[in-house]
């Protein structure tokens, strides 16, 4: 008999005994929802923690109507998004909303939580036994933080607390939908009302983004204003229940305060809810632990008759939850949700822990604080990047860029940009777009452009030129050597003028891989070293002075050829050329393509 959700639960801290069982048979296993629906559950450990970094899944589905449900919730029981532009949709979605999630400012808004709590707790000292946890903490708390955050009037909180449980019924579907389109009317209003009235807050800073409409304003807000508060709320339930059920480890705990961050990311593995996760639907066929999920099946008229296509659910992996003392590395989330880059089913609003940012003037293009490979394509050692900055401010060169752009067009670039990306097809990434002079010679085979640029005048400039593109093109702040996408996610990579400019071209040329696709193209124009040791001596004099001050980072002298083939791209072609004709130290270039393997990293 095929296993269905939810299972159940004999307490809330735990563990079903349904699922013990069917992880003890193995990690993969057919079950069905609570709707009906055939999907496969995912129980191993090691295989959650994959899948959660696997581009080959996703919250779309390319028949909607048709896809296999978890429950009757509008917002977690069935497919989310474009399944044409998920990935991109996601990557925007995070270059809009980290910038206000920083380190930085989360360490400012430390003191005004501490306060909330402080205040909340003495009103609960105040009020004598019995007292009810839930009422005077666990839901103000969370509420009052992110409606601070967002700029949310606190006053609001029953009516967006009635609609935000709506849409997360699981049985009424009509409910939650209703739920739904009201938090998202509420977010509309607010938005109107901090167009008229900005404060500093998140929805006052996204109205002032360019190219930022009201209804997406709308939607990102009523996301993180759901997502919160009501995670929240359960877990400082949850984690005070765990405590009061092991008193013997509360007063461990009481006695030695140094123990209460360990504590905490233990109890944040809490088995809680057994309700089964939100479904993850496969784009193509692969195999996980022993079993072939197959991508999903676009006749709608297939949906019941077999167990496709397949929503993938993930509870959290079983874990002893005795407070503990924890090494300062050890992070919970990071356990559960592991990856090098911001990959596809990390929150947005997650920032990691904060760490010295780079210089201001490091470069056009500077780290953004993700985890990187411990050693790079090189084999040495590497720092990870320092810092999660996403926007590098050079306000004079980013002006003059453009004028530069320009001469070189009329010089003669345009041809050998139009043999840059000659032949390319399906999706592709440009990393470091500029001001958009690439776009335009995109050819019809592109199905759509992913443009990462971390200078902001930069980057509206290149907006503005993706406008008229003959191809689709999506322009959104991050770094060379910390792409804000998930792994193989994209047919083509290209770098123009970029592998000169990085601080760090190897951990770029390192990003660019895990963004391929196994057999993607990676095409290139840079600047390059001399042929002539004279010349190169003169090149690196220029990059040890004034060159990269005053051409943006731009090194004369590096040698690219050599980097590309240190990362591990197989070149096919290289054209090395003189721009402009005559033999100076700034006219060596070449252009070319490499292939990534077709292994996965």
């Amino acid at each position: 008999m095929t296993p269905q959700l939810p299972f159940e639960q004999t307490g809330p801290l735990q563990i079903p005994p349904l699922l013990r069982e069917l992880q003890a048979q193995g990690a993969v296993h057919k079950i069905r929802t609570r709707v009906g629906d055939d999907a496969w559950l995912v129980t191993g450990y090691d295989e959650v923690r994959r899948l959660l970094d696997d581009a080959r899944l996703g919250r779309s589905h390319p028949c909607p109507e048709a896809a296999a449900r978890s429950n009757e919730s509008a917002l977690f029981g069935g497919p989310l998004g474009n399944y044409a532009t998920e990935n991109a949709d996601h990557v925007r979605m995070r270059s809009l909303l980290q910038p206000h999630f920083t380190p930085g400012r989360m360490r400012a808004f430390r003191p005004r939580l501490e306060a909330l709590t402080a205040g909340l707790l003495d009103q609960l000292a105040h009020q004598g036994q019995p007292a009810d946890l839930v009422t005077a903490l666990a839901l103000p708390l969370p509420i009052l933080a992110i409606c601070e955050l967002l700029g949310v009037p606190y006053e609001d909180r029953a009516r967006f607390r009635t609609w935000t449980q709506a849409a997360a019924d699981v049985l009424d579907r009509p409910r939650s939908e209703q739920g739904l389109g009201e938090l998202f009317q509420y977010g509309m209003e607010l938005v109107a009302r901090k167009r008229c009235d900005p404060g500093d807050d998140v929805i006052s800073r996204l109205c002032a983004t360019d190219g930022v409409g009201d209804d997406e304003i709308a939607m990102l807000a009523m996301a993180l204003l759901f997502a919160g508060y009501e995670t929240t709320v359960v877990q400082i339930g949850l984690g005070a229940l765990l405590l009061l059920s092991n008193p013997d480890q509360w007063q461990t705990m009481a006695k030695a305060p140094d123990r209460v961050p360990g504590a905490v990311e233990e109890i944040l593995r809490a088995p809680g809810k057994g309700g089964g996760g939100i479904p993850r639907y496969a784009r193509t066929d692969f195999d996980i632990g022993g079993v072939t999920i197959q991508a999903g099946d676009r006749d709608a008229g297939q949906r019941r008759r077999q167990p496709r296509p397949r929503g993938l659910s993930r509870p959290r992996p079983l874990r002893h939850h005795t407070p503990r003392r924890l090494p300062p590395h050890v992070r919970t989330r990071r356990a559960l949700l592991p990856r090098r880059t911001p990959g596809p089913h990390r929150a947005a609003g997650r920032p990691r822990a904060a760490r010295p940012a780079l210089p201001h003037d490091a470069a056009r293009h500077t780290g953004r604080g993700t985890d990187r490979p411990q050693r790079g394509a090189n084999g040495r050692p590497r720092q990870p990047p320092r810092g999660l900055v996403i926007d590098m401010n050079r306000p004079l060169f980013s002006r003059l860029y453009p004028r530069m752009s320009k001469a070189m067009e009329q010089a003669g670039m345009t041809e050998h940009r139009r043999t840059l990306l000659a032949g390319l097809t399906g999706e592709v990434i440009e990393i470091g777009a500029g001001d958009g002079a690439n776009f335009t010679h995109y050819p019809p085979t592109v199905t759509h452009v992913l443009a990462v640029e971390p200078e902001p005048h930069l980057r509206r400039l290149a907006q503005s030129a993706a406008q008229p593109a003959p191809v689709p093109v999506q322009v959104v702040a991050g770094s060379a050597e910390g792409l804000p996408v998930p792994g193989e996610s994209f047919d083509a990579a290209v770098f123009s003028f970029v592998l000169c400019t990085v601080p760090d071209p190897d951990a770029a040329l390192d990003e660019a891989l895990r963004a391929l696709r196994p057999g993607g193209r990676l095409r290139f124009l840079e600047h390059v070293r001399a042929d002539t040791s004279g010349l190169t001596r003169v090149q690196r004099l220029l990059d040890a002075t004034v060159w990269p001050l005053l051409v943006g980072g731009c090194h004369t002298g590096r040698d690219t050829q050599e980097a590309i083939t240190r990362a591990g791209f197989t070149i096919e072609h290289l054209d090395r050329f003189l721009f402009p004709k005559a033999r100076t130290p700034v006219s060596f270039h070449m252009s070319g393509t490499a292939s990534r393997g077709s292994k996965s990293r």
